[in-house]
């Protein structure tokens, strides 16, 4: 304002009524403005949640379109299935070996009672014959949890390695495995296995040649008994 004017002159006041008008009008702007970033602060708070879930999810798709590669889904769907046939062949084999032995994750033998591990040419002849029945037993099971179904398994021979106490451990287990909707089919020359299956076609070896029988019931305990008794005066 020029020096020594009159306060009340309209050309002093005109100046200082339009700039109160313009502060006014931007303080009535910026409370509205106020209230409206207020009125947004839930949305923004909502859409910063969303987004924060979106780039995890984002995140996760992306391992997951890294693991679908060839390689590296093939490899995961091998070591599933591996650690399936290794978890129910550990069960098995508890079974037969009377809690004694499991399946390690590299395939190899730990004695439940010490913890150890054992490689397999640690193993008798009759311990190999059911590490080996155990998983033949476990892959079986695992391969009837997919849709298609084994529904058939012949074991030729291995039970002459057996002491008594590991044939009467094993023989039950694979009794078992005949129930369910499996037919397992058994060659052996031990009686006491025929003594553990209800349909026993006997191979029979004459001067004539071999010949097969469907054995009835009455036949099968009788061919048991016999062979049992022979077995033992030759023992």
């Amino acid at each position: 304002m020029p020096e020594k004017s009159d306060l009340l002159a309209p050309a002093v006041l005109d100046p200082l009524s339009r700039k109160t008008s313009d502060a006014e009008a931007a303080h009535d702007k910026a409370k509205s403005d106020l209230r409206t970033a207020q009125s947004q602060i839930p949305y923004a708070e909502a859409l910063d949640s969303a987004i924060t879930a979106a780039d995890e999810q984002a995140a996760v798709w992306r391992r997951v379109r890294d693991q679908l590669t060839d390689t590296k889904f093939l490899t995961y769907l091998t070591d599933q299935r591996t650690h399936a046939l290794l978890r129910y062949g550990s069960r098995i084999l508890q079974q037969i070996s009377t809690g004694l032995y499991a399946f390690t994750e590299d395939f190899k033998i730990v004695e439940s009672a010490t913890n150890l591990t054992r490689g397999r040419e640690t193993l008798s002849g009759g311990e190999k014959f059911q590490t080996s029945l155990a998983l033949a037993l476990a892959f079986v099971e695992l391969h009837n949890r997919s849709n298609s179904k084994l529904e058939s398994l012949f074991l030729d021979e291995g039970f002459a390695s057996l002491d008594s106490d590991r044939l009467e451990a094993t023989l039950p287990v694979l009794s078992n495995a005949a129930i369910r909707d499996k037919t397992l089919a058994v060659i052996s020359h031990l009686y006491p296995v025929a003594d553990a299956v209800e349909d026993v076609l006997f191979v029979e070896k004459t001067a004539q040649g071999s010949t097969a029988t469907w054995l009835t019931a009455q036949q099968r305990a009788t061919t048991i008994r016999d062979g049992i008794r022979r077995m033992l005066e030759h023992a």
